[in-house]
């Protein structure tokens, strides 16, 4: 009962991120570049427009190989040892990698 409390419990967190980032997303494309500080507002829209739009698939990724690793202790998928070390090895990659560049797009739409 503990592992499920456990694994909703992280389902629910990375559910709840992504969901709150899409709205910070749709909140930062509501101001308009020509609002009355316009750098403020032009640089809060474009990172609204790269939440909203290119940075949601890398915030899936980033909670679907989180899921997994978080996860793949209770799993049992009938693959080999080095099946899994393999699986395990691209998990982490792909995790590390979508919020590397989840982060760089952020300071990209931030200084562009």
């Amino acid at each position: 009962m503990d592992q499920i409390r456990e694994l909703a419990g992280n389902a629910l967190f990375g559910y709840s991120f992504i969901v709150l980032f899409r709205l910070t997303g749709i909140s930062g494309i509501l101001f308009h570049p020509h609002a009355e500080n316009p750098f403020f507002a032009t640089v809060v829209h474009d990172i609204g427009v790269f939440v909203f739009y290119h940075g949601f698939p890398l915030a899936v990724i980033a909670l679907l190989t989180s899921a997994y690793l978080t996860a793949r202790h209770y799993l049992n998928l009938g693959l080999s040892a080095g099946t899994r070390d393999h699986l395990d090895t691209v998990a982490m990659i792909a995790l590390s990698s979508s919020s590397l560049l989840y982060f760089l797009g952020i300071l990209v739409a931030f200084l562009g």
